[in-house]
Parts: C-alpha cells; structure tokens; sequence
C-alpha cells in the first residue's frame, strides 16, 4: 500500500486509499500543513485505477516532485520525493524494498566546506573505509573520530537505503583503535558477516550495512593481518620427479559467478539468499543458509546445509566435496566456478641433491675415490719401473731405484 509521509516534524503519514487528499493550509484540508509558504489549498493526490497522481491547485510558491516543480496532473510513484514549498515528504511502499540508492561517500572536501556543522578535527588519521558495493565501490572515507552512518538528513555518512535505519552505527576512533557499534537497528551491522552489536575493527575488515559494504584500511592492524608464507622446510615431502621440488600453500581461493564478479574466499564462508550469509545470492532457488565452504591444509571443501534445490559439483549433486580448480559449484540454479591458483605457481624449487651431485660413501676398505685413484698412478709408475730394471740385469730393489719405484716394489711384495 502507498501511503504519504512526512519528515520530522510533520504530519502523519496519511494512506493513499481514497479517492481525493487534499493538502494545504486551510483547516479543511485532509493534510494540514501549517507552515509559511504552502497555499491555503496547495494540492491534492487523486488515486485512480490502482495509481496516484498529484494535483497542485495553483499554489503560490509551486509543488515538486524528485526536486522538479510541476504543472497539472502529474503521476507519483513508490519513492517518490514530494515538496510543498518548504515541506518535504515521500511516497512509501510498505510492500515493498526500497531500490537500493547509496548517497556519494562524504570527502574531507565536504566536511570542511563552509555552512557545514561538522568541523573536521586536526587529527592525523590513515583509517580509512574503501565502499565496496552499489555506488560507492571504490569511494574512500576517512575517520578521523565519531562517524554516524544511517539514512537521515545531518548523519556523518548518509546512505539513502529504507533498510539502512536512520541512525544505524557509529564508528569512532580513540587512541588509534577503531571501534563499531550498531545504535539499535532494524536489520542489524554485520563484521565480515556476524552479526555485532560492538566491535573494534582492523584493516582488511569488511564492514556491512544491511547490502551495503565497506572495506576498512589502515591503522597497525593492517600489519596484524599480513599473511606470511611459511619458510622452505628442507626436511620437507618431496613432490615430483625433480630432487628438492617442494610444495608451498597455494594463493587464495574465489568463487567467480556469471555476471563475473568474484568472490574471495577466507576463513568459513557462507552461501545463501538471506542477508548475514558471507556471499548473498538473491535467487528464489537458493535457501536462506544454503551451504558453506571451508579450508584445511590448503584443500577447500563445500558442504550442502540441508537446501531445498541442493548443491552441486560438476553437476553432481553433493553433501561434501572437495573442490579443485576449474570445479563448477552449483547452489540451486545459480553456478559459480571455483578458481584457485595453480599450484605449480606456489612451488617453489632449490639446488636438488640427487646421485649426481651427493657425496659418494667410500668404496670398499673406506677409502675414498681420489685416493684409490693415487694409488693407481703409483701402480703404474710401479709397473713401468720393474719392466725398465729387468731389461737393464738390475734388480727392482736396487738402490737406483728411483724412491717412488722402491716404494711401489715393496707394495706390490707386502700384497
């Protein structure tokens, strides 16, 4: 049902289920709009066949609709922005979710412009929160001390969502700590997808309003959550067929649907059409918590939480799978597929020690190589030695002898 509301200060919201509301000044009026500025009879909203349409009855100072004044009959929609002079109101469905429309993120520009009430302090800050989704993704905003986010007019960040309340959180920073805390909302501030009343932030978090996201940088968590690779272990399993290959963690993990948005996989991730799931798919073949996927020793696995339209892997409906590269991941009727950085990218390979390069044990008696190779030239020298002696009629233990042959003949004599 459409019904008339008005901003703070105004009237009743006034249901759009007759025929004629008339608007304006005089006390006969169906509105009474006693302000400077709206004519005695202003306008009228005439409803008609299941539509609305506004009149405006020739006031002086002119009716608007979305900020556009209007002339006659003109037909006014769910969400419409109505002014009567100064009074603001809106046309609201009460069946229906507002289209999500996010307001430009507020920029230091902003807030140091004259005629604002927010005085930007001198504090130094580098906390930042990046937008991530709708009309903000990529839209910086830095805290610099309390920031009030919510959909009413004089909030730090004003995001024009109906399921964004009008004061939903506040975001402070005391002594270098960012803090959040949810101000009593209707659909609840989620922290890399729970639910939190409080909560003190650190870089890489993920910040949600409702659908509306935000990325929160900076500040010494950044350095906190830095993943660092393991070290090369050399006592490490051997992987293939190359002496010393071995097998690092594979990179992180995403999910890449058919639009071509991906979605980067961390920590326990839930899959479902209700808002509090990790990865939101708003399809009527999905249930609320349709499943989750987690990791262990690099190895991520999906598992189906009870669904109505079950899950699938390669068209093969499952409870559990584990998943590879390439896999198609099926939740109802909406696919995603699976990519995970090949693993020979995470391999990293050192010097291999193999036959070819390894120190060689000792041949027989545990004498080393080199010295059976001495002793070789030795024997020869030897040989040669005794040949020349006996063809000179001298013996091969004559004192002539050169020392290293004598030294050859009494080997060859001792064995």
């Amino acid at each position: 049902m459409l019904k008339l509301t008005f901003k703070a200060g105004g009237p009743s919201e006034v249901a759009l289920d007759k025929p004629r509301i008339t608007i304006g000044r005089d006390k006969s009026n169906t509105v009474v709009l006693d302000a400077a500025g709206v004519s005695g009879f202003h306008a009228e909203i005439q409803v008609d066949d299941g539509k609305a349409y506004l009149v405006d009855l020739g006031s002086t100072n002119g009716t608007f609709v979305n900020g556009k004044k209007i002339a006659g009959k003109v037909e006014i929609k769910a969400w419409d922005s109505l002014r009567f002079e100064k009074v603001e109101a809106e046309i609201v469905d009460t069946e229906k979710r507002r289209p999500t429309q996010v307001s430009r993120a507020v920029t230091d520009a902003d807030l140091k412009a004259g005629g604002q009430a927010t005085q930007v302090r001198p504090a130094v800050s580098n906390w930042k929160l990046v937008g991530k989704t709708g009309p903000v993704a990529g839209k910086t905003v830095t805290v610099t001390g309390k920031l009030v986010v919510g959909r009413e007019d004089g909030v730090d960040l004003k995001i024009d969502e109906s399921t964004v309340s009008r004061r939903h959180a506040e975001i402070s920073l005391e002594g270098g700590v960012l803090k959040l805390k949810d101000l009593g909302s209707a659909n609840g501030t989620f922290v890399n997808g729970q639910k939190v009343t409080e909560a003190t932030l650190k870089s890489g978090d993920e910040v949600r309003f409702d659908k509306v996201s935000f990325g929160v940088e900076g500040g010494a968590g950044g350095a906190a959550r830095t993943s660092v690779r393991p070290a090369v272990d050399p006592n490490a399993t051997v992987i293939g067929k190359a002496a010393g290959t071995q097998m690092l963690p594979t990179a992180g993990a995403s999910l890449k649907g058919a639009d071509g948005k991906s979605h980067a996989l961390s920590g326990e991730v839930t899959v479902g059409r209700v808002a509090g799931n990790t990865i939101v798919v708003e399809d009527a073949t999905v249930s609320g918590k349709h499943a989750k996927l987690t990791c262990a020793a690099g190895t991520w696995t999906v598992e189906d939480l009870g669904s109505t339209n079950g899950t699938f892997v390669n068209g093969k409906k499952v409870t559990s799978q584990a998943l590879k590269g390439g896999d198609k991941v099926r939740f109802g009727k909406v696919e995603f597929s699976f990519e995970q950085q090949d693993t020979a990218s995470g391999t990293q390979a050192f010097n291999a020690i193999d036959d070819a390069t390894r120190p060689k044990k000792a041949l027989g008696g545990g004498l080393p190589t080199w010295a059976w190779g001495l002793i070789g030239f030795v024997i020869v020298g030897a040989a040669l030695g005794a040949w020349f002696g006996l063809g000179g009629g001298s013996s091969p233990t004559d004192a002539k002898l050169q020392a290293g042959k004598s030294w050859a003949q009494r080997l060859t004599n001792d064995r």
